[in-house]
């Protein structure tokens, strides 16, 4: 009810081994980040009902859920909480460093990877070129099934599973821990996207029939109309 008022505080914390209360805390700061205070209005308008609404999306966030991952293209990947920091994916990885590194696997242009990524609480999941989806996670209480995201930090959930839809573009895709500390220690690496330079998915449409091939709807920068 109004008048009211409210006071966000924020904490700044330093753990190099993870968040929250699950690793050694080494300095923190709190102070206000925020105070909103409303007063009583003359008139008491009514709040609009907010109808639901679809997003049209472009074909490369076409909604993976409901669709049919390859077994090739399902891995694990493991972002451990100590030292050496790396990114390990089926149980194999390596501390990026000063020598070159293999890539953690071989993924084809035009697919879906589903990936099941285990340490998230400790360590910021970021992937360059192509966003992932949140297909499996449990207790968080931002990250939702269904969102987009190149980086995730859940403080709920140290699992999620994730599928990205690797669209149009080859070569190297980097992953890495989005703490540095972490990522200059050698949580990084990098998936080899191989085939044909400019192919998509070519079951987007049928996962969502209004979804569209170009930067906007009904045109296309690829050529296809």
């Amino acid at each position: 009810k109004r008048p009211c008022q409210a006071t966000w505080n924020f904490t700044a914390s330093w753990s190099p081994m993870g968040t929250l209360r699950k690793s050694i805390e080494l300095e923190s700061f709190t102070d206000t980040l925020l105070t909103i205070q409303t007063n009583s209005p003359t008139e008491v308008a009514e709040e609009p009902d907010i109808q639901p609404f679809k997003v049209r999306r472009p074909c490369y966030l076409v909604d993976m859920r409901e669709a049919d991952v390859q077994k090739s293209n399902k891995h694990y990947v493991n972002l451990p909480q100590l030292y050496p920091m790396k990114v390990s994916v089926d149980g194999v990885g390596h501390v990026w460093g000063h020598k070159p590194t293999p890539p953690l696997a071989q993924v084809p242009v035009g697919q879906i990877q589903e990936w099941h990524v285990v340490g998230v609480m400790y360590h910021p999941y970021h992937v360059h070129v192509n966003p992932y989806q949140i297909v499996s996670m449990r207790n968080d209480p931002w990250y939702k099934v269904g969102d987009f995201h190149d980086t995730i930090f859940p403080t709920q959930a140290g699992v999620a599973t994730l599928r990205t839809n690797i669209d149009k573009f080859t070569g190297h895709m980097i992953a890495h821990c989005h703490i540095l500390e972490h990522e200059d220690t050698g949580m990084m690496g990098w998936w080899n996207i191989t085939g044909t330079e400019g192919t998509s998915y070519a079951a987007a449409k049928s996962l969502d029939p209004t979804c569209y091939e170009g930067p906007f709807p009904d045109t296309n920068f690829w050529g296809v109309y």
